[in-house]
């Protein structure tokens, strides 16, 4: 939905709704951050200024989460409380945080 938006065709079929959720930035995770890229450029290019403005907070986000990640992983303390994260993580012994559950 959120493509379709920035290419200005939301709402143009029934097959989904006109608006988009509230949470809809959030569907862009560190994956998806190279596509993020693209919508936004489309989204400048339709003039879908608030649409704009989400998507770029949210690439703000994604950029500071990937920050602070390289810099904690650069120290060994930080290695080590990241690689024990990914483990009991893979164990499912850790809750995500609140913004991956879904």
């Amino acid at each position: 939905m959120v493509i379709l938006r920035s290419l200005g065709h939301l709402g143009a079929t029934p097959s989904f709704p006109s608006e988009l959720p509230a949470d809809y930035a959030r569907s862009f995770t560190p994956e998806h951050r190279v596509y993020l890229d693209q919508v936004i450029d489309h989204a400048r290019m339709v003039g879908d200024a608030e649409l704009v403005r989400g998507l770029t907070r949210q690439a703000r986000s994604l950029d500071r989460t990937r920050g602070f990640r390289i810099a904690l992983r650069s120290q060994p303390l930080g290695a080590a409380v990241l690689d024990l994260r990914a483990a009991l993580l893979r164990r499912g012994w850790v809750l995500r945080s609140r913004a991956r559950r879904s």
